[in-house]
């Protein structure tokens, strides 16, 4: 088979381990022989510039049928052609009926155009590959093309009869390369086709249903957060920081419930702070700091893509005054090196799905929180927080 090629992406690795080796050992790496299977299942690309055309002349439409399903069934069918040539000998032989129309002729009928264009415009734009069996690929291109111009003939033949109904006339059009993009053409005149528009509309309903089903669904949770610390008040001397978080959690439709731990980092702080160990004041300016709660949220917005809901969570914060991994011997004298406290804290959250199971989203909160810094710096004070965050049901 001259036109059958080794799939290059899938071994540019071992070529580029090949080079480092020896000769004799590149010699043994030889890509697997193309079976009689193999070969067999590339003959409808192959034989259909010829056996189509031919049967259409000797008007043999029972023999065109048949080729077609059993090209249909094959292991490397070509839909878009198919699905043109199915189209084409219903309108010849009467028996059209947009009734019986794939849900995914819109597909088809785009992919088609596509490649009508690319022949037409620029011949050398035009490629057509079979994947085959890993790692081969078969170069269809001149036998697609001798295909697709086939059938464009055939439509404009077709074209000449009075007879066809919209939707017939559409398909014909559009194959004969009247339509460049039957997608922008549908949606400008959906008068012109009305079936393919009700097609397109209940295809649309039903992958809707999936969507929200998918969504609605009883199912864990998992997103990584990056966000920012915002401290009112004294908690200020502290100044605001940068976080990142984990949050594994379970939902249903409209309610969620979480674990968050954040950590947050960014040292020093903007002012010294003061702090009391064993009767002693000492100061600094260290600071790395966390967040560990259990979170609700519950959703009062929940359509398609998009969730915002109202929540709530309970939690233990803290920051640490200073290094207990690098600085082992000061540290020892100021346990412990946390100040913590208790943190209720309430906000929104909203999240754009742009997959039925994954999403971005951001979340704004208030906390109300109380470090106990007995003898030292006033801590009093709350803080804001502002995460975005990216997961997946």
């Amino acid at each position: 088979m001259k036109k059958l090629y080794p799939n290059l992406s899938l071994w540019f690795f071992p070529v580029l381990v090949s080079a480092f080796c020896t000769r004799a050992d590149a010699q043994k790496a030889v890509p697997p022989a193309l079976t009689q299977l193999m070969s067999r299942q590339i003959t409808f690309i192959v034989h259909a510039p010829v056996v189509l055309p031919s049967l259409l002349q000797q008007r043999q439409f029972q023999k065109m049928k048949n080729f077609l399903v059993n090209w249909k069934n094959a292991d490397y069918p070509s839909p878009e052609l198919i699905f043109g040539a199915e189209g084409l000998l219903a309108i010849e032989t009467g028996k059209f009926s947009s009734f019986g129309l794939s849900c995914d002729c819109m597909v088809y009928l785009a992919d088609f155009a596509r490649e009508l264009n690319d022949i037409g415009s620029n011949g050398e734009k035009f490629k057509y590959y079979l994947k085959l069996k890993s790692p081969y690929l078969y170069d269809a291109t001149d036998n697609a093309r001798k295909t697709i111009v086939f059938l464009q003939s055939w439509a404009r033949d077709l074209l000449k009869k009075s007879s066809l109904d919209p939707n017939a006339l559409f398909i014909c059009r559009t194959l004969a390369g009247d339509i460049p993009d039957p997608k922008a053409a549908l949606h400008s005149s959906p008068q012109s086709c009305p079936r393919i528009v009700m097609a397109e509309k209940n295809l649309a309903n039903y992958n809707d249903i999936v969507f929200m089903n998918e969504r609605d669904a009883v199912k864990g949770t998992a997103a990584i957060t990056a966000g920012w610390w915002l401290p009112t008040g004294h908690l200020q001397v502290l100044g605001s920081h940068p976080s990142v978080g984990l949050i594994l959690g379970g939902r249903n439709k409209r309610n969620e419930y979480d674990l968050n731990w954040n950590v947050r980092f960014g040292f020093p702080t903007p002012q010294p702070y003061t702090f009391v160990r064993q009767d002693t004041a000492y100061t600094s300016n260290y600071y790395d700091g966390g967040y560990i709660g259990f979170e609700y949220t519950r959703y009062f917005i929940h359509a398609k893509r998009i969730d915002l809901g109202y929540t709530s969570g309970i939690a233990y914060d803290y920051f640490s005054v200073a290094d207990g991994w690098g600085d082992h011997n000061r540290a020892h004298y100021i346990v412990p090196l946390n100040v913590g406290s208790f943190d209720f804290n309430n906000g929104f959250r909203f999240k754009y799905f742009f997959h039925r199971s994954a999403y971005i989203g951001l979340t704004a909160k208030y906390h109300l929180i109380h470090y106990n810094n007995d003898g030292g710096t006033d801590l009093g004070g709350n803080a804001f927080t502002l995460d975005l965050a990216f997961g997946s049901h």
